[in-house]
């Protein structure tokens, strides 16, 4: 201001932080004017104006796991879920790490009250709401919410084929167990069915019986065969 009619100055303007005050915030008199304090029928002063960096909303958190379809209706409000199937070790659900430097990943399971950067972990059957959100004094906070979720295993109980001498007693009936993970157990019983005892053969007497939801496992059963010989 003050030059008179088409009168001109020179004057440059620059930013002496450019490359190193890079950080989100207010930096006061960081755009600087500069000159000769002489100029032909002027004498100049320079005045510094402040800059502000403004926070980026380009920060996104994208969780593991595959995109929920409608999010938020009807009662949904995961926006990514991961599913496993039950193996014996800890799951988890994060971020996937592609954030800008100084970005500190939050995890929190119930609801928002408490945050930790703890990642949370599922071994058992069952399911997890997770909620995540990046934070970055450089950018805006952002969120994103995911369930983690562990299905049975499949176990199966295959009831032994076994056989006997007409009028004998029943033999102790056994079974195979196969699918079970490390020192895990199913409850189950092995009998046999009808009371046939003429000499023959006798498919899917011997049976194997239990529930069908066992802890970590979905269990499936199947059938032995039961023959009677005659005394040699």
């Amino acid at each position: 201001t003050g030059t008179i009619n088409s009168d001109t100055i020179a004057y440059s303007v620059s930013r002496p932080g450019v490359n190193t005050d890079e950080n989100a915030g207010s930096y006061p008199d960081a755009i600087v004017a500069e000159g000769s304090a002489v100029q032909g029928n002027y004498i100049v002063t320079y005045v510094p104006a402040a800059f502000t960096i403004t926070r980026s909303n380009a920060l996104q958190v994208v969780p593991e796991g595959v995109p929920v379809e409608n999010p938020d209706g009807e009662g949904e409000t995961a926006e990514y879920e991961l599913t496993v199937i039950y193996d014996g070790t800890p799951h988890t659900l994060s971020g996937i790490p592609n954030y800008p430097e100084g970005t500190t990943v939050q995890y929190s399971v119930d609801g928002g009250s408490t945050w930790t950067t703890d990642v949370p972990s599922l071994t058992n059957v069952g399911s997890e709401d997770i909620l995540i959100r990046a934070v970055n004094p450089n950018y805006y906070d952002a969120n994103a919410t995911g369930r983690l979720r562990v299905l049975p295993a499949q176990v199966t109980v295959i009831a032994n084929s076994a056989s006997k001498i007409y009028g004998a007693a029943d033999p102790a009936f056994t079974a195979q167990v196969s699918g079970l993970i490390g020192n895990d157990t199913i409850s189950y019983t092995v009998t046999r069915i009808g009371n046939d005892e003429a000499v023959g053969t006798y498919p899917g007497v011997i049976t194997a019986a239990g529930a069908d939801a066992q802890g970590n496992y979905t269990v499936t059963y199947e059938s032995g065969t039961l023959t009677i010989r005659s005394e040699e």
